[in-house]
């Protein structure tokens, strides 16, 4: 970290090397200069100045934490319906039977008739 010396000595060399280039400018270049620098000094002493002075923190942090229960939400999703696996491989022992379509229609009818049959007897 830098000691208050250091840093105004800082200040101090850099404020004397701005001057010595600003004695050949013009005088209205000057005028503007001095008058930027005004400005510049009192926007710092009412805290207008720093990068982080005008974040608020509270709003930052909000927004980060639902970047986060979003990302996990989504990552650990998972959905109330099973997938669907259709193979066509039934089909081909339909159409490749003997038997009529006609059968296969009334497929319901014939597993309720079996299933009768066995508590029956």
């Amino acid at each position: 970290m830098i000691d208050k010396k250091t840093e105004t000595a800082f200040v101090n060399k850099v404020r004397d090397a701005l001057d010595e280039g600003a004695e050949g400018l013009d005088p209205s270049i000057v005028s503007r200069l001095n008058q930027a620098r005004f400005e510049a000094l009192e926007a710092g002493a009412k805290g207008g100045g720093g990068s982080w002075r005008g974040v608020n923190f509270r709003l930052a942090g909000a927004v980060v934490a639902c970047g986060i229960l979003l990302t996990v939400g989504l990552l650990t999703y998972r959905s109330n319906t099973a997938p669907i696996y259709y193979s066509g491989i039934y089909d081909v022992d339909i159409l490749a039977s003997s038997d009529g379509l006609e059968l296969y229609e009334d497929m319901d009818f014939y597993a309720w008739l079996a299933q009768e049959r066995d508590h029956a007897g």
